[in-house]
This record gives structure tokens, C-alpha cells and sequence, in this order.
């Protein structure tokens, strides 16, 4: 009997990744072989999607410098119709690449799907959670971030050249980033292959787009702990988001997909309907409309949240000053703690 299980390799999209992958991987490694050790194998910077994992191996270099399109359900060359695979030497090259980190006899072999496959969100079970960064990322982005400032919005811009005509025009987001960054400190984040804004500068901005590294991701995870909430049109960092349990302002041409479907965690989001796919309509000024919406819903959100718990913390401490006036001779020890954190609880 296998006493190892190994995943992949994912050489698709992120948003493939994010959305279906990992998390039928995380349930497969937790319910059908929890005795294994569990092997992952991915693009070098997506790591923080595999926490259960007992080892991570990357993609080798020498195909990550064949620059083929990572935007796509495969590696696929640059000029590739939709719809095309990885060319099949360089995959069978790949696969017999990572068999030196196993033993093939005792092993057992989850490739991922191949193509534009749904199967593992209709027919295989997942297993989902919050998304957190590690603590560097974290300690990386408080040293960003003076610890007293609140209101931060993530800004992801995609700006790809593969189906391009799903980017919103730069100028629109230029434009939407700078209103936001007269109230809020925003944090742009992406790839340089794939984000416009790669050069954005100003005040209360914080580009991370050429920042250097591997943690790419992590950061990203890292930036949307500390935000209010995020900015993207469809893609990877909307699943990133999402699943970081981040309010999410959405642009697309699929919503049940993005704000429904996918939405795995039920994270506060607010989709803004892209017809036809018609990206080049958009206009700053709808986007930011939306934005001041999503952030009055937030902070109802928040409002709610705050007076319940000053009721719940007034209920509690009347509580026990009644416990402690009214039973002489009671020791502390003898307080029911259990059934006081359960009345709190049942307070908010």
C-alpha cells in the first residue's frame, strides 16, 4: 500500500488553483489519506495555498523559463488558441521531472486535471478555510502599514495580453486609484506580466507589483488581512480575496460564478456586471459608486458588530458584579466561567 500521495503538478492559472485545486487536495490529503505524506508541486510563489502539505517542490526552472502563458488552464505557448494544452514532450518531460522526489512504487499519483475541467467542483468534495499569510508576511506589511491606519484597500488591475479584451483600460483604473487614495491608503498589488499600474506612484499608494521575491502571494494574503476591503475585475486575486474573507468590490461578466458559485467562504462582496463583456464601458466614476456603497455596508457591518459587543461586555460585567455582590463567601474559582462566555456569546 502507497504511504505517499503526491499532487500535480499545477501548472495552470491561479485562479484554476485558488478556486477548485488546492481545496480537493486539502480534503483528499485530510480524509482519504491522512497517514500519507503529502507532497505538492506548483509554481514556486503560490506555496501559502498548500499549508497541509508535508512538502512543497516548485516547478523546475527550466520550465518556468520556457515563459510559457501562465494565465491559462495549462502552460501554453503565447500565441496558443483558447482551449490549447501544454505542449504533450514538454508535460511528459515534467512529470518524469518530479519523480525523482518519490519512490513510484509507493506512491500515488493525483495529476491535475488537464484543460478547461470542472470536474473537481461538481463531482469532488473540498475542503475550505480562511487563507492566512505567514508571519513574515504579515510582520512585512506592518512595517508597510503604520499599525493606526484602518482604512487600506487592495487594488488589483488585471492587464493581461491573453483575452485582453476582459481588461478594464488602464486610465479607468488610474483614475479610480487616485480618487481612492484621498481617503484611503491603497496597496497595489500583481504581476508584471499580468497588472496594469505596474508603475503607479503617489501619495497614500504602495506599489508592490516589482517587488522582488517569491512570496508574491503570501504578501498578497498579507496586504488583504490589513485591508477594509479589495478592488478587482474578475480573476486570481478575487479568489485570494474571497477566500481571505476580505469584503470584495468584483468586476465581471460572471457573477453567480465569482460572488455566489465560487464565493466558498460567503465573504461580503458587492459584483459589478460587466455585460457582453464589455470591459472598455466601464468608467471611474460607476466603480467608485460602487465602492461607496460596498463601504457603507461595511460600516453598518462594523457598527452592528460594535454594539453588540459593548451590550454583550455591560450584560456580562453586571452579571458577575451580581455573583460577587450577592454570594458572600464565594471564591472566584467557583464563578461559572463556562456558562458567563456562553451568555456573551448568546448576547451578540
Amino acid at each position: 500500500m502507497a504511504s505517499t500521495i503526491f499532487f500535480g503538478p499545477m501548472i495552470g492559472e491561479l485562479g484554476w488553483a485558488a478556486s477548485r485545486w488546492h481545496a480537493y487536495c486539502r480534503f483528499s490529503r485530510h480524509n482519504d489519506f491522512p497517514e500519507h505524506k503529502c507532497i505538492v508541486a506548483d509554481y514556486d510563489w503560490r506555496y501559502p495555498l498548500y499549508d497541509f502539505a508535508d512538502e512543497f517542490i516548485p516547478l523546475p526552472d527550466w520550465f518556468t523559463n520556457l515563459n510559457l502563458h501562465q494565465d491559462s488552464y495549462e502552460a501554453v505557448p503565447l500565441d496558443a488558441p483558447a482551449g490549447s494544452y501544454t505542449p504533450p514532450e514538454i508535460y511528459a518531460e515534467l512529470l518524469q521531472y518530479f519523480k525523482q522526489f518519490y519512490d513510484e512504487k509507493d506512491t500515488k499519483e493525483v495529476r491535475t486535471p488537464r484543460g478547461c475541467n470542472i470536474f473537481l467542483q461538481f463531482r469532488r468534495k473540498q475542503m475550505w478555510k480562511t487563507l492566512e499569510p505567514s508571519e513574515d508576511a504579515a510582520a512585512y506589511m506592518n512595517s508597510l502599514i503604520p499599525p493606526n491606519v484602518q482604512e487600506v484597500v487592495v487594488v488589483s488591475a488585471r492587464g493581461r495580453e491573453r483575452a485582453k479584451h476582459r481588461n478594464i483600460p488602464e486610465h479607468v483604473w488610474e483614475d479610480v486609484v487616485d480618487m481612492l487614495s484621498n481617503r484611503f491608503l491603497v496597496v497595489i498589488t500583481g504581476t508584471p506580466h499580468s497588472s496594469f499600474l505596474t508603475k503607479k506612484v503617489g501619495r497614500n499608494i504602495i506599489n508592490l507589483i516589482h517587488r522582488p521575491g517569491k512570496d508574491g502571494l503570501d504578501v498578497l494574503m498579507a496586504a488583504l488581512h490589513r485591508s477594509m476591503f479589495s478592488v478587482t475585475s474578475q480573476s486570481g486575486p478575487t479568489h485570494i480575496s474571497l477566500q481571505t474573507n476580505t469584503p470584495s468590490y468584483i468586476m465581471g461578466h460572471e457573477k453567480q460564478r465569482h460572488s455566489i458559485g465560487e464565493n466558498w467562504l460567503k465573504t461580503m462582496c458587492l459584483f459589478r456586471e460587466v455585460p457582453h463583456e464589455m470591459y472598455n464601458a466601464l468608467d471611474a466614476e460607476t466603480i467608485l459608486s460602487d465602492i461607496a456603497m460596498l463601504y457603507e455596508a461595511i460600516m453598518e457591518g462594523r457598527h452592528k458588530v460594535q454594539a453588540a459587543t459593548r451590550e454583550s461586555i455591560t450584560g456580562a460585567k453586571q452579571h458577575l458584579d451580581f455573583l460577587i455582590n450577592n454570594t458572600r463567601g464565594m471564591k472566584f474559582a467557583e464563578i461559572d466561567t463556562e456558562s458567563l462566555r456562553q451568555e456573551m456569546v448568546n448576547a451578540r
